[in-house]
């Protein structure tokens, strides 16, 4: 999906067949508000949630979807699948890159109703 986004990014995701355009934010950091919950499960990152590091992290915006690492857990849906974020990390995917459609089958569509 992605190698490396500074801050912030922004791309169009689309389904298997090209169809189904969404845009979304992309950045390394999940939430801003994330940084003050308990650890999510399978989390495995030592400083996930540091504190030091929430400054840099996006506030949460309602009616945006976020594509998001930085957390290494082994749940792309680690802060819930009512949450309009998901981990594009290597970790959540078996140490393989997700592709559009899996983002789209996997949490778009029911993240998209929740925003």
């Amino acid at each position: 999906m992605f190698g490396e986004v500074g801050r912030v990014g922004i791309t169009e995701i689309r389904d298997g067949w090209g169809n189904n355009p969404h845009t979304v934010l992309l950045s390394h950091f999940q939430w801003r508000e994330d940084f003050t919950q308990s650890k999510p499960l399978g989390a495995v990152s030592t400083n996930w949630n540091a504190p030091e590091l929430a400054e840099y992290a996006l506030p949460r915006m309602n009616n945006t979807l976020l594509l998001h690492g930085h957390t290494h857990a082994h749940d792309p849906l680690e802060f819930g699948r009512h949450h309009n974020e998901i981990n594009v990390g290597l970790d959540a995917w078996w140490f393989k890159p997700v592709n559009e459609a899996e983002l789209l089958d996997n949490w778009l569509h029911a993240a998209s109703s929740a925003v």
